[in-house]
């Protein structure tokens, strides 16, 4: 008897519990259909005047943007960007291995679909149809690193003036606090000599500054006062961003698709790192401004030849712009091709969080810290023994080898 009641209640348990299951399930997929119902709504009827969420369609082109990289035994070999995790590539090889030549055939490849931006720090990643503007001392455009952000909520000559002390604090280290505290003054009142301030939202959108207007307030600085030591200190120090007039021009253009290349190759190292620094957070902040981008949508693909100019300052560091980049730049639509000669010169995130990598020939002396940090084994990486044969990984894939087409072979 005793045996019959537990097998009953046992029973009764099981009914229960098998009873819960479907009305949780019917719960939650109730729940699921009037989430569902709400972002439709949301997406006809937006409220107080913030955009709706983007609804993701039901099926995804993600083969639209595509860029062919060469061939194996199995066919062609194609980096998709929208397909993968994140739309980064990385090119990693040696001196003599084809990397300028297989950046410019990516460019190629893109052009049609992006907006592709070129940091060429050598002069030699010249494309057919590409849009180019050198940069030197007597170059009609510049970079102005005081342009503001219009956002109300994150820009204006506060935070910019933040910005420009952080980054020329990095190009010129070591600076310390008290010419830090001279700087901020000075581009203070340069921003309130053309009238914008912090409090007037609607001045932001006035002619900024350049460094012309710093240059000049310093000289008067130093002309007007009976010590003169400390401006005069941060001059010296500063007095290559003053001397190339780079950051004294209007701010180069940059095409909404096709190529836009950036000739760097006439200025020093400081130049080129502080001006590929100024426009990357310039570009990125307006991808930002933009939204997160549509399921499908790339805006911007930027390509840095040797990264190690941007990335070498400070590899470790989260707000270092290409960390940045790799880690957030996703979701707003832009993509990273990176190439260098050497892993050393990239941080764990960019390793990390870059879907796509491409290998190609090494010299002896860098082969094994490449095969350990992207767990290859050195025989792998032994036997890419002439131009333009490499390895390539997709995301998850597995290392597959491709025989590369170079740029001029495609055109």
């Amino acid at each position: 008897m005793l045996i019959a009641s537990l097998i009953a209640g046992v029973l009764v348990l099981t009914a229960l519990s098998l009873a819960g299951s479907y009305l949780e399930r019917r719960q939650k997929r109730r729940f699921e259909q009037e989430e569902l119902a709400r972002l439709l709504a949301q997406s006809s009827a937006p409220s107080n005047g913030r955009s709706p969420e983007p609804v993701p369609t039901s099926v995804v082109d993600t083969n639209r943007l595509s860029a062919r990289l060469g061939t194996n035994k199995d066919g062609a070999v194609s980096w998709r960007p929208l397909a993968l995790p994140n739309p980064h590539l990385l090119i990693v090889g040696g001196s003599g291995s084809g990397k300028s030549q297989t950046i410019k055939a990516v460019c190629h490849e893109l052009r049609k679909a992006t907006a592709v931006v070129v940091f060429d720090v050598h002069g030699d990643l010249a494309i057919d149809g590409a849009t180019t503007h050198e940069l030197h001392f007597e170059s009609r455009y510049g970079i102005n690193p005081l342009v503001l952000s219009l956002d109300p909520k994150g820009g204006g000559p506060v935070a910019q003036k933040e910005i420009v002390r952080t980054r020329l604090q990095r190009t010129f280290a070591p600076m310390g606090s008290v010419q830090l505290g001279v700087l901020d003054d000075l581009l203070r009142r340069c921003y309130e000599a053309r009238g914008i301030t912090q409090e007037d939202h609607a001045s932001w959108r006035k002619d900024p500054p350049t460094f012309a207007d710093l240059e000049e307030r310093l000289a008067k600085d130093i002309a007007g006062t009976k010590t003169p030591e400390r401006l005069q200190a941060l001059k010296t120090k500063i007095s290559t961003v003053f001397d190339c007039k780079v950051f004294s021009k209007p701010t180069l253009p940059i095409a909404a698709t096709g190529i836009t290349r950036l000739d760097l190759s006439r200025l020093g190292l400081d130049i080129q790192f502080l001006a590929s620094d100024v426009l990357l957070r310039h570009l990125f902040r307006e991808a930002m401004l933009a939204g997160e981008a549509e399921e499908g949508e790339l805006r911007y693909v930027f390509v840095i030849d040797e990264a190690k100019l941007l990335v070498s300052r400070g590899k470790d560091d989260p707000l270092g712009i290409i960390n940045r980049l790799a880690t957030e730049a996703r979701k707003y639509g832009v993509g990273l091709l990176l190439a260098s000669q050497d892993l050393e010169h990239f941080s764990r995130d960019i390793l990390n969080n870059v879907a796509t990598k491409l290998v190609l020939m090494h010299s002896e002396t860098a082969i094994r810290a490449t095969a350990s940090k992207l767990l290859l084994e050195k025989e792998q990486l032994q036997a890419l023994k002439e131009p333009f044969v490499g390895l390539a990984k997709f995301g998850g894939t597995g290392w597959r080898r491709v025989q590369v087409q170079p740029y001029f072979a495609r055109v």
